[in-house]
């Protein structure tokens, strides 16, 4: 089996294309790219291969929502509708075409496909894991070359418990023409029983893992035979079991291969950064600055094995040129050098030299350049906008080999680019390489449209990293970047697909306990087991719910949020104006105005203020979450989708 890295795209020459995925001469090997794929290898294919195949599940569960939210091209957290992951396929015969020219298109690709959880219903889907599919109980398919994309590894044991990155879990075979499901195991040993949608999700939990497995290591292969005619209606494989593929992974992950990079966070917050990067692999947190209090000693929690210091940036910067012997070469406030010069004779010793730090990290204040502050320009907004030319300090003294700078997607565009090609032109003239681009949190596993700007730098001699492949679906405009001479930048292409589905709100939130409006009850217990994948994730071995609590809303806006309906996705404060118009004795709740005068008198100057007062889709995504969800904030869909009150602290965390 092959890795499949990402999807294969030729940027400058069309011509090309054609030749990036062909059959061999011979007939028996594929080449998608560099890599050799011959039959019973699994590929990826284009999202609508299969649309057309006989006894396809069709979704007719269609969602309906308001006029005024169907006249644009989807509603507010509904973006991702109509968006799939990528096909799977195995590839059961390849036949080559003979001659040149035309003739070209008898090239033959026969394949057996397979079904996503979300293919047969969105119920699955939601109680089943991200990498499980099912074997399909029809026919071979013949498919184009056209709708190859990439490689990827179906395994039938689930011996480990999380799959790789295109590694996905198949233990039984799905009949699209009676809904049947029936586990591999069992065909295998010419058991034909089947069992339901709800009983086969039980299966794959207890008893299916156990004679998958037995089953793999034996080494049988099966058909499914016959339709009272005697000819096969499909053949259903054995599929590897993880083998050395998953083995070789398992073990990697277990051994320190000592390329950890020794880290400084700055800004360091509660220390997600810092905890993305050490489960990559790529960091082991040393020093962590953070200003707030809660915040340093959240990150003291999270890595204990991290010096944090709880102080400001600059003062820790004076300190350490200081103590370095640099204090000539070090700018700082009377104030700066009075703190760094009352700081502990241990906090001052425990800070690092130039050459200790490996990677430096951080994400600089970023209210002074986010759209959602309506502030922006005020006096404080400038002082945070200044803590990037202190983070810069910090790798001009330091000198990592790694530098990330993370900040909001307006931060490459905030004040005609200027802070933006500042940061650019400083860190190329200290002789880094550097690479940019804005990418999408929702492409990575989060259900939230959260566009961040990132900038990479490496030493010389150190090799840059490229940007990961986009993982999940998502709907994910203004990612470019607009560039002198009219260049448009996206540092991850976009692409129709990937490897997985979107996480939907339903995913992430659905097992939390109901609350009401004002909840303030900081622990409690859940009322139901993790169901979703994310959620088992997420919650782990917990067994108590902390920070499940949500603001209080006067009693005109508590109003406001019942009259939102439940399960029309799309709705927002215009619900309010339907309703006045039916029964003008509503227009006033308890002498207040039921629709706030602003909305309709200034809708025409900011987009309908599209979402205000909106509930939150179960198939959709959530927004850009914010400190303080407001119905009437910049982000105004912030109510839950079946309960009478804003998303609680908790729910807004698991968006993150």
């Amino acid at each position: 089996m092959f890795e499949f890295g990402r999807k294969l795209q030729v940027e400058d020459d069309e011509e090309e294309e054609p030749s990036r995925i062909r059959i061999s001469p011979e007939g028996n090997s594929l080449m998608i790219g560099d890599q050799e794929c011959r039959q019973g290898d699994c590929i990826y294919m284009a999202p609508t291969t299969f649309d057309q195949a006989a006894g396809i599940a069709q979704d007719t569960s269609a969602v309906q929502v308001p006029e005024y939210a169907a006249k644009g091209r989807y509603h507010k957290g509904g973006g991702n509708a109509g968006l799939r992951a990528w096909c799977i396929a195995r590839i059961s015969q390849l036949t080559a075409a003979k001659g040149v020219g035309k003739q070209a298109k008898q090239n033959k690709v026969l394949v057996k496909r397979f079904w996503r959880p979300e293919d047969i219903s969105w119920d699955l889907a939601y109680k089943t894991s991200f990498e499980e599919i099912y074997a399909d109980a029809g026919p071979d398919l013949q498919v184009s070359l056209d709708d190859i994309v990439g490689t990827c590894t179906v395994l039938q044991d689930t011996s480990i418990q999380q799959p790789g990155r295109n590694e996905f879990i198949c233990q039984q075979v799905y009949n699209a023409k009676d809904g049947s499901f029936k586990r591999l195991s069992d065909m295998a040993n010419g058991n034909q029983s089947s069992t339901t949608e709800a009983g086969q999700a039980a299966d794959a939990k207890g008893k299916g893992k156990t004679a998958a497995t037995e089953a793999s290591a034996k080494g049988k292969a099966s058909a499914v035979q016959a339709n009272g005619k005697g000819k096969t209606t499909a053949a259903v494989t054995e599929l590897p079991s993880s083998g050395a593929v998953s083995g070789a992974r398992q073990e990697k992950r277990d051994i320190d291969d000592g390329i950890a990079l020794a880290t400084m966070d700055i800004f360091a917050g509660c220390g997600g950064l810092s905890e993305g990067l050490h489960q990559a692999g790529a960091a082991f947190s040393r020093w962590a600055i953070e200003y707030e209090g809660p915040a340093a000693e959240a990150f003291r929690l999270n890595h204990p094995g991290a010096t944090v210091y709880h102080a400001n940036c600059n003062v820790i910067l004076a300190a350490a040129m200081q103590k370095a012997g640099q204090r000539d070469q070090c700018q700082a406030c009377p104030e700066a050098w009075e703190e760094a010069g009352s700081m502990p004779p241990g906090m001052r010793e425990s800070l690092p030299a130039p050459g200790q730090v490996d990677f430096l990290c951080g994400g600089p204040p970023c209210q002074g350049y986010s759209g959602m502050n309506r502030f922006n320009k005020g006096n404080w907004s400038m002082v945070q906008n200044s803590m990037v030319m202190a983070y810069l300090s910090f790798a001009d003294f330091y000198r990592p080999r790694y530098f990330l700078l993370e900040n909001v997607r307006n931060f490459v565009s905030h004040n005609k680019s200027f802070t933006f090609r500042l940061t650019l032109r400083t860190l190329i003239d200290m002789g880094y390489q550097v690479r940019f681009g804005v990418l999408n949190a929702g492409n990575y596993g989060v259900s939230q449209s959260r566009k961040r700007t990132f900038i990479w730098a490496a030493a010389p001699g150190n090799y840059l990293p490229s940007w990961p492949a986009l993982l999940h679906i998502f709907r994910s405009p203004q990612l470019n970047i607009s560039l002198p001479g009219g260049i448009q930048y996206c540092a991850v292409p976009q692409q129709e697909g990937a490897p997985l589905r979107a996480v939907a709100v339903r995913d992430v939130i659905a097992d939390l306990p109901p609350i009401s409006n004002g909840s303030a009850a900081e622990e409690m217990q859940y009322s139901g087991p993790a169901v979703s994948a994310f959620q088992k994730r997420i919650r782990a071995s917990a067994s108590v719910l902390k920070d499940h609590i949500c603001k209080e809303m006067n009693e005109l806006n508590l109003e406001r949020c019942r009259c939102i309906p439940k399960g029309v996705p799309g709705a927002d404060w215009r619900v309010l104006q339907e309703i006045v118009a039916a029964d003008p004795s509503r227009e006033k709740y308890k002498g207040q105005l039921l629709v706030p005068w602003c909305l309709p008198n200034t809708a025409d100057r900011h987009n309908g203020w599209r979402g205000l007062f909106g509930r939150l889709d179960w198939r959709g995504h959530f927004p850009t979450s914010v400190t303080d969800p407001q119905p009437m904030g910049k982000v105004g869909q912030v109510f839950h989708p079946d309960q009478d009150r804003i998303v609680s602290v908790r729910e807004c965390a698991r968006a993150q």
